[in-house]
């Protein structure tokens, strides 16, 4: 009875520096996985795409908001159709604000990428 217990205990101890052993060595890889996982992120390419689109929608809606203050202008001199171009120019900024709204939430998403 008493070599049963001794043996039972030699497992143990046995099985416990084997377990501890391993997390010895898998333990470090783990945590170099993990770091790099920051850093490596898969869908990157798609995320500077994105923030590369924001960027093209931010322009041309800038462009457009200068056009229609200019056909504002216009419209101001001439006298007509003032209303028209005052509601094309609200919907332009709302425009530019939405684009610089996505441009804002590229950027974060490609931040988050690291």
């Amino acid at each position: 009875m008493r070599s049963l217990r001794l043996a039972i205990a030699v497992l143990a101890a046995c099985a416990l520096a084997a377990t501890l052993a391993l997390l010895a060595f898998a333990a470090p890889g783990a945590s170099r996985q993990h770091a790099g996982a920051a850093v490596y992120c898969p869908d990157k390419k798609s995320r500077q795409h994105d923030l590369a689109q924001a960027n093209a929608d931010v322009k041309r809606a800038a462009a457009t908001v200068a056009a229609k203050q200019q056909a504002l202008a216009a419209a101001k001199r001439k006298g007509t159709g003032v209303a028209a171009a005052e509601k094309a120019l609200r919907a332009a900024l709302a425009q530019l604000v939405a684009a610089k709204q996505a441009q804002a939430g590229a950027k974060a998403s490609l931040a988050e990428c690291g």
